[in-house]
């Protein structure tokens, strides 16, 4: 089987989205995803990695790496905090995503 790297999820919108509250509400959804995805097929991780693609293909991602392994709700305000990085921007957005990486596998 092979390693995986990383437990993700991307939405990308039908039409380009400048609501900074909306985009927190997706991300919430996202990070509640996943985290139980990763939970479910029995890993840890350290790292949250967000996504963001404006109108124009222009991406980008920031990444925040947690000295131990977060619950949910610290997953929701990191990926909170990285969107917030954006918020100055006037750019109108299409694709958001999230990812969890730095996984290891947890011995049952």
């Amino acid at each position: 089987t092979e390693d995986v790297k990383s437990i993700g999820r991307e939405i990308t919108f039908e039409k380009d989205v400048s609501d900074f509250d909306l985009l927190k509400r997706v991300l919430s959804d996202i990070s509640e995803d996943i985290y139980s995805t990763t939970k479910n097929e029995g890993y840890s991780f350290r790292t949250v990695v967000l996504k963001i693609r404006f109108k124009g293909f222009e991406t980008h991602t920031k990444q925040k790496s947690l000295k131990q392994e977060p619950g949910l709700e610290e997953v929701k305000d990191t990926a909170s905090d990285l969107l917030s990085c954006f918020s100055d921007s006037k750019k109108r957005v299409r694709l958001i995503g999230l990812r969890l990486t730095n996984l290891s596998k947890v011995e049952k």
